[in-house]
């Protein structure tokens, strides 16, 4: 055999040149390497196949080493990984549906299947590169818990949405059998209010009594309607105008029956997409935006927009989105919350630390002026 020098693209991006003695090629799902060293029985070396550019065989010639075998070297390894040592490793997997697809696995040609009396499966192996192994096997696993991976979007859904998108969630995934991540969005939206009132006054009132608010001074010299959310009776106003003679038609009913059409046309276009295309689930949180938009056009191409009471229609919303908060917090099933419990409370305060994390830390770099302001 004879050694060869090549040009290697090194992590940094540069070229260098390298000298060595080729003993073998190994693969991995993701690359192919050339296994080589510098000298006989020095330690091999892996470079990528793919970053080898303008290799060349040299005059000088070397004999195969005799206690070197590529497919030894290849046992002693967890995939192309080696940190010089041996382990015993022993992986319980408990979760069934990962101890099916585990089964159909080959992770190391010294692997064994233990199946336990309590329906958990133990894989031994004897091999290297522990940390490449612990980092393989926990992704490969995937599961802290045993539940859907659509958990995850619970928080975002409640926090970000509230209990409207938390609705739609619900309704989307219903479609597909898993009918807990309506409880569990709803579960998010509702702690994500409270934690917006209670620590959300706490932040701010924090904020002001140190000086980081713009517009704020101290809270206690705040106005009392601001502090406690109920107006004065010198400071209360009227909640909108009427466009019809109560002998015709109340203003109320013809507000509030456009907002019900738009909530029909929503269902019946969710309906109509579901029943032409199965495949297809548009929720109908989503599709009374389209008919908002398709009924705001008509009134304002036919010019009867200016019998709306944009006052009154804001205030119905209000009243419709306080319904909403009240009816999906009833809707919330306890028995799914505690089947949930340690991964649900585990993914809202990691949501909560980083919802704080960015008021106080990104927030206020990002925002140049008035940032705790902007960032609450």
């Amino acid at each position: 055999m004879r050694e060869i020098d090549f040009k290697y693209i090194a992590r940094d991006g540069k070229q260098k040149d390298v000298h060595m003695r080729p003993l073998g090629i190994m693969y991995s799902p993701n690359n192919a390497y050339l296994i080589a060293n510098a000298f006989k029985g020095a330690k091999p070396v892996h470079y990528i196949l793919s970053n080898i550019v303008s290799l060349v065989e040299t005059n000088t010639r070397f004999e195969p080493e005799d206690d070197f075998s590529i497919e030894k070297y290849a046992n002693s390894m967890f995939g192309v990984y080696n940190d010089g040592k041996v382990y015993d490793i022993e992986w319980l997997i408990k979760d069934p549906e990962i101890i099916q697809i585990a089964k159909k696995y080959q992770f190391h040609s010294s692997q064994k299947f233990i199946p336990n009396p309590d329906g958990t499966l133990t894989i031994t192996m004897r091999t290297g590169g522990l940390r490449a192994i612990s980092l393989y096997l926990t992704q490969w696993g995937g599961k802290i818990w045993p539940v859907d991976g659509a958990v995850g979007l619970s928080m975002p859904a409640g926090f970000c949405g509230g209990h409207g998108t938390a609705a739609a969630l619900g309704e989307a995934f219903e479609k597909y059998g898993f009918e807990d991540i309506r409880t569990l969005a709803m579960t998010s939206a509702t702690v994500g209010i409270i934690a917006s009132v209670v620590i959300g006054m706490a932040m701010i009132r924090r904020g002001a009594e140190r000086g980081e608010a713009t517009y704020l001074g101290r809270f206690s010299d705040l106005p009392p309607e601001l502090r406690s959310g109920i107006l004065p009776k010198e400071r209360r106003f009227s909640m909108g105008e009427a466009a019809f003679s109560a002998i015709s038609l109340d203003s109320m009913t013809f507000n509030f029956a456009m907002v019900a059409l738009i909530a029909v046309l929503g269902y019946a276009l969710s309906k109509g997409v579901e029943a032409l295309w199965p495949a297809l689930m548009l929720p109908v949180f989503s599709c009374a935006f389209l008919a908002g938009i398709l009924v705001r056009t008509v009134l304002r191409k036919t010019k009867t927009d200016n019998y709306l009471s944009k006052p009154v229609i804001g205030h119905l919303s209000g009243a419709f989105t306080d319904y909403l908060v009240a009816f999906g917090v009833a809707s919330i099933k306890l028995e799914i919350v505690v089947r949930y419990i340690v991964p649900l409370t585990v993914l809202l305060i990691v949501g909560l630390f980083c919802t704080a994390l960015y008021v106080f830390l990104i927030g206020r770099r990002m925002h140049k002026t008035a940032w705790f302001e902007k960032s609450i």
